[in-house]
């Protein structure tokens, strides 16, 4: 399997109206991890119901992301194929009374 070395989606990727709002919910996204470890084609196997969210996901996967590639018998890095769920949790900005 190709191995995640560096990556990971930041504050910064989220949409200013989510970060507004709050969301909770998965996105499954499938993209391929290419011989060199960066990832392109990311696609939505499963939307979690929000469309900007299932974008704002495959965007920070595909700029952040980076592998060590999946390697055949002869230790020659090879193009793969990656299925992922990406969980979201991000509350509202709490409301002082």
């Amino acid at each position: 399997m190709p191995r995640l070395v560096s990556g990971r989606i930041k504050g910064s990727d989220i949409p200013e109206f989510v970060l507004d709002t709050g969301f909770r919910g998965v996105v499954g996204v499938r993209y391929r991890v290419e011989t060199n470890g960066r990832v392109t084609g990311c696609t939505i196997a499963r939307s979690s119901g929000s469309a900007l969210m299932d974008q704002a996901t495959c965007r920070a996967i595909e700029k952040r992301f980076r592998y060590d590639p999946w390697r055949d018998a002869a230790g020659k890095p090879v193009r793969s194929t990656v299925l992922r769920d990406q969980q979201w949790d991000i509350d509202p900005p709490a409301v002082d009374r």
